[in-house]
């Protein structure tokens, strides 16, 4: 005979949740686009900051080129402006007779009457004041030489037209040959 053997089963406790029960600490939640990843700046600022730096750049070198240009520009119109003072009027001074002064300057007037447009133009688009400047001065140089040479034309008045340009010759070269800054 087989004895088979009972052994006396106690009931199983299931645990009671009591109300002071503290929380298991939880993996944090994913950060959102306020949030700083140990005190840094957020990915957006970063994003910001570099298109701002990339368009200042730009700028700088946009604003450097149209310098440049400008100021090669102003370097072909002086060139003008010195063949007027120091080819145009002196053969003009050295004119003759009336004639001679006015067929010279028939002949030259549309490229005098050119720089001084040119001058004009490089005034309106200069990059600052100083050459905006230096630009009017230097047109209004051209400007006066021209009435000059044609009021004497005009005049017919042989014996005054080589003073009358000397001085025209003289403004134009001390604006292009500005003396040295004293002090």
């Amino acid at each position: 005979m087989i004895v088979t053997q009972t052994v006396p089963q106690t009931p199983s406790e299931t645990p009671t949740p009591t109300e002071n029960a503290t929380p298991t600490p939880t993996a944090s939640a994913a950060p959102t686009g306020t949030d700083t990843a140990e005190g840094g700046l957020p990915p957006w600022l970063w994003w910001l900051l570099a298109v701002v730096l990339t368009g200042l750049v730009a700028y700088l070198i946009l604003r450097a080129r149209r310098r440049s240009a400008w100021d090669a520009e102003a370097a072909e119109t002086e060139v003008d402006v010195r063949w007027l003072a120091l080819e145009l009027l002196p053969q003009l001074q050295q004119s003759g007779t009336p004639d001679a002064l006015a067929g010279g300057w028939h002949v030259s007037a549309a490229r005098a009457s050119a720089v001084e447009d040119r001058l004009t133009g490089l005034e309106t688009s200069a990059p600052d004041e100083l050459r905006a400047t230096r630009a009017r001065h230097l047109r209004d140089a051209v400007r006066a030489a021209r009435a000059d040479v044609e009021s004497q034309i005009s005049s017919g008045d042989q014996a005054s037209t080589p003073v009358v340009l000397a001085a025209s010759i003289a403004r134009l070269q001390e604006l292009l040959n500005p003396a040295p800054p004293t002090g």
